[in-house]
């Protein structure tokens, strides 16, 4: 009750904070309040104006993120020019300039003390950090655009032989036929699509379609709705190229 009352206050802030839709803009005197709010927090600390792929990747996570209820998102924009902002918030956590963005996982245990860890993985992707949630917090959370049960299927293409592939067409066909929300019926006619372009193209057509949504995906011009739309699709593509060969593999 506490977490979703203070969510409603700071509402304005977390749909448009920092150009990251789904996160909230924290500073020295909000973050304490915010974080002993919530049994976990995931925390990004960086330029007070951020720009580029990481960025990005942690606005799709802040999105993807949104509906755990027991996680916080938060941004803290730090300036170290001109009126200095959240400067003392970083030195707190021993965040030096260089490490811009650094990410932080809070989590408040059951005796009511905070404990952190900090991001040090190689990728900064929104898949990588959801992966760090998951082992600090045991939070899963479902990977934009994609259905479970044909995330299964996908992932089997390529640990069968080819003439078991329209087996698992078929069965994606009849998940697909006994689905009738609209969005979830979406998803499902991806993975029907991009099955049946497989078998129909090869797999060249697979790593081709990988590298282009990517291309698109990444460009400048993209407008939000559309670059969701080719994140989605891309992280279908990835689940039926994950046990692909290197040459597909290497395109994810």
């Amino acid at each position: 009750m506490k977490s979703s009352l203070l969510l409603f206050i700071f509402l304005p802030a977390l749909i448009n904070g920092h150009g990251c839709k789904g996160c909230v803009p924290l500073d020295m005197l909000t973050f304490d309040k915010m974080v002993n709010s919530f049994q976990f927090s995931l925390v990004k600390f960086d330029t007070a104006h951020p720009y580029g792929d990481k960025h990005e990747q942690f606005s799709f996570l802040a999105v993807d993120a949104s509906p755990v209820e027991n996680l916080l998102v938060g941004d803290v924009g730090i300036k170290d020019y001109g009126e200095p902002e959240n400067v003392d918030l970083a030195e707190r956590f021993a965040i030096r300039k260089n490490e811009w963005p650094a990410v932080l996982l809070f989590r408040r245990d059951s005796d009511g003390s905070l404990e952190h860890f900090r991001y040090r993985g190689h990728q900064f992707t929104s898949e990588a950090i959801k992966s760090f949630i998951k082992q600090h917090t045991g939070i899963v959370m479902a990977v934009s655009g994609t259905h479970e049960e044909f995330e299964t299927l996908a992932d089997q293409v390529f640990k069968v032989k080819e003439k078991k592939w329209p087996e698992i067409l078929q069965q994606m066909k009849e998940k697909a036929g006994n689905i009738t929300e609209p969005e979830e019926k979406k998803k499902a006619d991806e993975y029907v699509n991009t099955m049946s372009n497989l078998m129909d193209k090869g797999q060249l057509w697979l790593k081709n379609e990988i590298q282009s949504t990517k291309q698109q995906m990444n460009a400048g011009h993209v407008k939000e709705l559309e670059r969701k739309r080719l994140r989605d699709k891309y992280n279908i593509l990835k689940t039926f190229g994950s046990h692909a060969p290197p040459r597909i593999r290497d395109e994810l």
